[in-house]
């Protein structure tokens, strides 16, 4: 089970990311990264899209995958 938080989905409704696709990058996207917000453990998991990167930050509460936020990925410069 994933939950997404009420943080994420303002960050979704922000930059038009559908719940959709917020799942794909959870179920599909690649685990990219892993760090730790003092005891908390917390991934990023990345989706690449036709037009853009999805990012995806979640962890685990109570053993459930809980979505904190998400972004499209920009490219710089």
């Amino acid at each position: 089970m994933i939950k997404i938080s009420d943080h994420a989905r303002k960050a979704m409704a922000k930059h038009g990311i559908t719940e959709d696709e917020v799942m794909e990058a959870m179920i599909d996207g690649e685990t990219e990264f892993e760090v730790f917000k003092g005891d908390e453990k917390r991934y990023g998991n990345v989706l690449t899209e036709k037009m853009r990167k999805l990012v995806a930050i979640w962890c685990y509460e109570n053993g459930i995958k809980m979505v904190i936020t998400c972004y499209p990925l920009r490219r710089k410069g």
